[in-house]
This record gives C-alpha cells, sequence and structure tokens, in this order.
C-alpha cells in the first residue's frame, strides 16, 4: 500500500494537458471534467474474463481508482460506477474493507493491487496521469453463498474468473490472468522486454522511484532515483521489470538515444542532452 497519495500533485491530462490528443484521450478526458471519472470496460477475450476501471477518481476526489473482475462487462462498469457516486458523497474505499453498499445483500472485499499488474489491464490510466501517482483497488466479488475467491468451498467460477491482483505478478498462480501478458501489446517501445537495463537497488525493492530515465547515445537504458549509484547499490536488471514495477516509465519510452529526463520539483518531466562524462 502507497503512503498517502491525497498530499501528492497530480499531473493527469485535466492537470496537465499534453500537446496533442487521441480521440479517445479526449474523451475520458471530458468525462473526468463533467462527471468527475471515466470507466473503461474491457470486453471478455478467449480466455480472459472481462473486467472494467475507472479514471479519474483520484484526480477528482483523491480515491484510489477502483477495478471489478470476473462480470459482464457493462455489470463491471455498472459496479464502478456504483462505487464511485459513493466516492462523490464522500465514501472512502480502503484495502482490507468489507462493504456492503456497492450491491445489495452482497458485500464486496477490497484488495489493493500490485503495481506489477498496471501495464496489463489499466493501459488507458497510466496514459490519463502521465506519471505517479497512481493506485487501483481491485473490488472482489463473492459467489452465492457469499463465499469469496480464498474462502473454502467457493464456487469455482467466481474464484477462477477473479484475478488475485495483490499478489504481484510472478507470484500469481499461472492462468489467463498471468498470460495476458503474452498476449498484449509491449508498452515500452524504446525497448525490449528481455533488454537488460541499469537501475538501482531501491528501485526494484519499491522502495524509491523513478525520477530520472538516460537514453544514452550506444542505445543503452537507465532508470535511476536520483540517490547514489555507488557499486553495491547499481543493478542490472531485464527491462520487463522495470516496467512492472514502475509503470510510469512508458511516458518515457520515446526518450531519443543521447536524452536523459528528470522530474521537477514541480513534478514534470524535462529533457536534456545526456553527454558521457568523458566526452
Amino acid at each position: 500500500m502507497p503512503p498517502d497519495l491525497r498530499t501528492l500533485p497530480c499531473h493527469c491530462h485535466v492537470c496537465d494537458p499534453p500537446v496533442q490528443s487521441t480521440e479517445r484521450q479526449a474523451r475520458i478526458t471530458g468525462d473526468v471534467n463533467s462527471h468527475g471519472w471515466h470507466v473503461v470496460g474491457v470486453r471478455e477475450q478467449e480466455q480472459v474474463p472481462a473486467w472494467g476501471y475507472s479514471i479519474g477518481l483520484w484526480h477528482t476526489h483523491r480515491s484510489l481508482e477502483l477495478a471489478v473482475f470476473g462480470l459482464r462487462t457493462e455489470t463491471c462498469m455498472g459496479l464502478i460506477n456504483a462505487a464511485g457516486d459513493l466516492v462523490k458523497n464522500g465514501r472512502e474505499f480502503r484495502p482490507d474493507d468489507l462493504v456492503d453498499d456497492v450491491i445489495n445483500n452482497y458485500r464486496l472485499a477490497v484488495r489493493y493491487i500490485h503495481n506489477s499488474w498496471y501495464g496489463d489491464l489499466f493501459g488507458q490510466a497510466l496514459n490519463f496521469y502521465q506519471q505517479p501517482p497512481l493506485a487501483f483497488l481491485q473490488l472482489v466479488w463473492p459467489d452465492k453463498q457469499h463465499r469469496f475467491p480464498w474462502d473454502d468451498g467457493v464456487d469455482e467460477h467466481c474464484r477462477d474468473v477473479q484475478p488475485q491482483l495483490w499478489l504481484p505478478h510472478d507470484e500469481h498462480p499461472d492462468g489467463p490472468w498471468r498470460r495476458l501478458r503474452d498476449e498484449e501489446p509491449w508498452l515500452f517501445t524504446g525497448g525490449c522486454p528481455d533488454d537488460m537495463v541499469y537501475t538501482t537497488k531501491r528501485v526494484m525493492a519499491g522502495e524509491t522511484t523513478v525520477t530520472g530515465v538516460v537514453h544514452d547515445a550506444d542505445g543503452d537504458w537507465q532508470f535511476l532515483d536520483g540517490g547514489s549509484t555507488e557499486e553495491g547499490d547499481a543493478v542490472l536488471v531485464h527491462l520487463r521489470h522495470v516496467v512492472e514495477r514502475q509503470p510510469h516509465v512508458v511516458a518515457l519510452a520515446d526518450l531519443p538515444e543521447g536524452t536523459q529526463s528528470w522530474q521537477q520539483h514541480d513534478g514534470r518531466w524535462v529533457r536534456f542532452p545526456h553527454v558521457f562524462a568523458d566526452d
């Protein structure tokens, strides 16, 4: 669970408009401006159930965004809107809550979603917010006997169609939700998932956030947090693992070779030429 996000500035498309927007981006921004949030519905695919998620609850109400999985697309979206109306009226959803005011006669369990899933499931939200902060909660529904997916005797369908997103991606049981990554387009277009990149142990442990990205003249990438990069602090990892843990870096995928970008105190990312020390 991240620290309290309500004190952090927002750099979404409303607060920090991009130079150009697609039709979809403009529609999302318009909904957030007029209604307070937008709901994305993702249709069921061959092996992957449908899901829905909010965009804009954090911008408008400083609430964590919400997601529902495994029901009809329209139902997922309807539950998100019902929960959004509660947020609008002052309701706060917190991890590990049990809530009984979204669906009549049923409780929902609230779980914090690990950020290793964001790039697979919430691409439009990543695009809208452009950079941290961003956090999601999963609203988990029970079977007809009010048993949750982790309860003994739960209906198999209830368990199978809802992912366990509180687990990191690489700890989740095998199944359609893990395999979705193989079917989804790779978001960081500036490199391949298995490219080796340079970062810090702090970034990989989730202790710090990437605030500097370097794409040097040789085509190598560095994802830095502004702290020490002395021996013992630095580490080489696969690019996919940086993107999993720090999904906001996909916004820097178009950084040309020989360029670096650093986040300023006001949250903006500014680009500069990158020159090796011995050049």
